[in-house]
């Protein structure tokens, strides 16, 4: 069985349309940070990724974010505090 813990660098991304906009969620597996963007519902997929990337990158390199110390290992939830 292979492990499922989230990798540095991973980065999950979620689209969501809202009336005539889409909400780009971007979020950094191993720390947990996300960032949110909008464009318009004309915009390409692929633009719209690299935007909530981009941002998500300068905000991880703003705070300098480490992983979760409380994540579990298997990636999964919130270990015990």
């Amino acid at each position: 069985m292979t492990s499922t813990a989230p990798r540095a660098g991973e980065i999950y991304l979620e689209y969501q349309r809202i009336g005539q906009q889409v909400r780009v969620t971007a979020i950094d597996g191993a720390s947990g940070v996300e960032v949110v963007v909008f464009g318009p519902l004309k915009a390409s997929e692929h633009d719209l990724k690299q935007l909530a990337v981009r941002k998500l990158q300068r905000r991880l390199e703003r705070e300098k974010v480490e992983p979760d110390p409380f994540r579990k290992k298997d990636g999964r939830g919130f270990g015990t505090f």
